[in-house]
């Protein structure tokens, strides 16, 4: 399923590689359309039937929708009046993506969908809903309390790392940078960090996510590359020589 942090990816990538185009076929286009006013007016089992589950909404707190029937309990949260109206304004298109050299079908205000072979048009990407948002902000302020109190102020997570037998998480700072804590793998967040980097950066491209922290002559850097053989990779050097990496044992939870 393609995520947020993958629209970006894209978006940037377009910025460098002109795009063939591919245009809606007519029936494509009724078919939106179709889809367009079953919510407006809200049919629910309609609309579910045009879901591709599991639908993640944050997977960081494990708020998946997982079938049609947890969909249909869930539709009025994740559309609310502002998600309604945001969905009947999207305009559909296709966009070549250079990385996997394909389309995928896009609607503005960040929906995706996929047409099938019978022509019917599934929803694989849902932005979340301004009610999501503030549902989000309240998981947020609960995890905070299951942390040690040296540690709760910050603005939002931004990841969580198990890499080896160490458990890191990064946090972005109200001033925008990152912070960084770590313990062993089998310690509990509520316990002191081992320790604590502040003033942390993060970089972001068309091929992945690397962050940065520096403590002293320590540098320890996280990498998530999209095109990367061996997954995300977690490397500690100390006066630009390489003390520890790990490659296959790294596993990164984005919010």
């Amino acid at each position: 399923m393609i995520n947020l942090y993958c629209i970006a990816l894209i978006c940037m990538a377009l910025l460098n590689f002109p795009a063939p185009k591919k245009e809606l076929t007519t029936n494509e286009k009724i078919a939106i359309s179709n889809l367009k006013d079953h919510v407006a007016y809200k049919r629910k089992e309609a609309i579910a039937k045009q879901v591709a589950f599991p639908l993640e909404r944050c997977s960081y707190f494990g708020y998946i929708i997982h079938d049609q029937k947890e969909f249909i309990s869930s539709f009025d949260t994740i559309f609310d009046s502002d998600q309604i109206e945001q969905f009947q304004r999207s305009k559909w298109e296709y966009i070549f993506t250079p990385i996997d050299e394909d389309y995928f079908l896009y609607g503005y205000s960040s929906y995706i969908g996929e047409f099938n072979d019978d022509g019917i048009l599934y929803l694989t990407h849902i932005h979340l809903s301004e009610t999501e948002r503030q549902y989000v902000k309240e998981l947020i302020e609960k995890e905070k309390l299951t942390l040690h109190t040296s540690i709760r102020n910050y603005m939002e997570p931004v990841c969580t790392i198990l890499a080896g037998k160490y458990r890191i998480r990064i946090d972005r700072m109200p001033n925008n940078e990152l912070r960084y804590a770590s313990w062993k793998k089998d310690t509990e967040i509520a316990a002191a960090p081992d320790l604590v980097i502040l003033g942390g950066k993060d970089w972001g491209s068309r091929w992945g996510t690397s962050y940065y922290f520096k403590n002293g002559e320590y540098e320890y850097h996280i990498e998530d590359y999209i095109l990367s053989d061996c997954g995300p990779i977690f490397t500690v050097s100390k006066n630009n020589q390489t003390i520890l990496i790990i490659k296959s044992d790294v596993k990164i939870i984005t919010f």
